[in-house]
């Protein structure tokens, strides 16, 4: 997901991002996603970490939580994210 945005940053904008909320808050601020979704996906970036790095500390009940509420998230981004391209 943030992969697809990093290379809409560098490709359009010109601005490559060097981490997962630099590419949030870029694609915000370029109005590519809205504020709610970049408010909402904000954090995903060091879950990521802690899922990779450090699994054995992680909230089984956090992660539930967070895992009910990513498909949604990743639906609207990628609509989000086609609107954009539509509109160029």
């Amino acid at each position: 997901m943030l992969d697809i945005g990093n290379h809409l940053l560098s490709g359009a904008f010109g601005r490559p991002a060097e981490t997962y909320e630099q590419i949030l808050s870029g694609l915000g601020r370029e109005h590519v996603l809205s504020a709610t979704l970049v408010e909402e996906v904000g954090g995903l970036g060091g879950f990521r970490n802690i899922l990779v790095h450090a699994y054995l500390d992680l909230d089984p009940e956090r992660v539930w939580e967070i895992l009910q509420r990513a498909p949604d998230r990743f639906e609207r981004f990628a609509r989000e994210i086609s609107t954009w391209l539509a509109s160029r």
